[in-house]
């Protein structure tokens, strides 16, 4: 059985642009709690050493179109090889 190109990967670049704007709003919203996430994900590198900025709208948005564009890149592929 063939996967649907077209669908998986729009299935995957929205479902990236989701987990990008909730990861962002976490650390905008939560920024320690988000830290103490990422150190537990990260095993055992201390992420306390990294300084944390705020979002800015720019960057912000640049992030999520390109991480979209990569989520659906790799969907597509994935479906492709499937």
């Amino acid at each position: 059985m063939k996967l649907n190109q077209m669908a998986l990967a729009n299935a995957m670049a929205m479902a990236g642009a989701t987990l990008y704007a909730i990861c962002a709003g976490a650390v905008l919203l939560l920024p320690s709690m988000t830290r103490g996430m990422f150190n537990s994900w990260f095993h055992g590198i201390d992420m306390s050493t990294i300084p944390m900025r705020g979002i800015s709208l720019i960057p912000g948005v640049w992030g999520l179109i390109t991480f979209s564009v990569f989520s659906w890149v790799f969907g597509y592929v994935l479906a492709y090889f499937y």
